[in-house]
């Protein structure tokens, strides 16, 4: 395969810039959302001033979940959760709380809830009526089962919640669904991250590869992450592993699986899987996220 690294020029056509959130104007730094549309090859910012992380796609690819980091007390910043589209950049604050600190959303895979942390608790959130419930269970980075029926979530060790009851699985972080009753997860073995499949129905777990930072195939087939400085690529069936990109991280496959986003110092470039020489320079930022329109959105620190 060649190493051959064709930059293309930063694709920063910016359009359709919107207003601010968050009336802080004492600060300039700004953690913002981009997102790139490879059919225009355009980059547009929903808003322009905005305190945004952790975001990400709700399934119409019309919205963006994200947290805001808003009212700032002694000890730290209470963050809500938002609503955010892409088209028009209006933003609705769904928690609306002064006292609590919500974050890490995910919608759940009709478009109707929200799952979240608040102060170390999950909690789920009809969209259309913003009634919340709580799961009662300390949890961090919860991942909604493909088909809705409950989430995946860090809690001293990975956990299953089917919204009425928390199930106990096995010991890691970061899971991921790679179908309905299989989950990818990570784990540490000395300096070096290791990468499982844990099957929820047979209890058991099984290695698959050294590395971190991974995303799933939208089939499942495979699985591409991080390694030694490197993305590579893995086949589940047969465990067939191949180097895809060097000097790169936060690989991401889009949803058609012919493209990967990912990082290379400081800046998000897409490739084609099947001429992975040739990558597209797409902006500074980081933490690339895909749609289910084939639109990406990252994540990009700017002072204004």
């Amino acid at each position: 395969m060649s190493r051959f690294l064709c930059l293309l020029p930063v694709l920063f056509f910016l359009a359709g810039c919107a207003g601010s959130v968050d009336s802080d104007a004492t600060r300039s730094e700004f953690s913002i959302v981009r997102i790139y549309d490879p059919a225009t090859q355009s980059v547009t910012e929903p808003v322009t001033k905005a305190y945004l992380y952790h975001p990400e796609w709700a399934p119409s690819g019309t919205q963006i979940v994200t947290d805001t980091a808003g009212i700032s007390t002694q000890l730290r910043y209470l963050s809500d959760i938002r609503l955010l589209d892409i088209e028009t950049g209006a933003i609705t604050n769904l928690t609306n709380t002064s006292d609590q600190d919500e974050h890490s959303p995910q919608v759940s895979p009709d478009g109707t809830t929200v799952v979240y942390v608040v102060d170390n608790q999950l909690a789920v959130m009809t969209i259309s009526t913003q009634l919340v419930t709580s799961l009662n269970v300390s949890g961090f980075s919860p991942v909604w089962q493909p088909n809705g029926n409950g989430v995946a979530y860090e809690g001293n060790g990975i956990r299953y919640h089917d919204l009425a009851t928390e199930t106990a699985l096995t010991t890691g972080y970061l899971p991921k669904w790679i179908d309905n009753t299989t989950l990818l997860i990570e784990r540490i073995s000395g300096n070096t991250g290791t990468i499982y499949s844990y099957d929820t129905v047979g209890e058991s777990a099984s290695f698959v590869c050294e590395g971190r930072n991974a995303d799933v195939a939208s089939d499942g087939s495979f699985i591409v992450y991080e390694k030694d400085g490197d993305i590579y690529q893995t086949v589940l069936s047969g465990l067939v592993t191949t180097l895809l990109i060097e000097n790169a991280e936060s690989p991401q496959m889009s949803e058609d699986m012919t493209t990967v986003a990912f990082v290379r110092d400081g800046i998000v470039y897409t490739s084609s899987l099947s001429n992975l020489s040739v990558r597209e320079a797409i902006g500074e930022g980081g933490r690339p996220r895909w749609s289910s329109t084939g639109k990406l959105l990252f994540q990009a620190l700017v002072y204004r």
